[in-house]
């Protein structure tokens, strides 16, 4: 696997599943920034607050 890819896979397993569909759907644009930040929890769901 890419660095892209390990990155992608890895915040498709740590996103809250509120926001599941919708990482999958944007992934394409969702910057290599804002997936280490999915990653490491640092945004909290804007629908349940985790």
């Amino acid at each position: 696997m890419t660095d892209r890819e390990t990155l992608e896979a890895e915040a498709i397993d740590e996103v809250c599943e509120c926001q599941y569909y919708e990482l999958q759907d944007t992934i394409d644009e969702t910057s290599d920034d804002e997936l280490r930040a999915v990653i490491n929890h640092e945004v909290p769901c804007e629908i349940c607050g985790n």
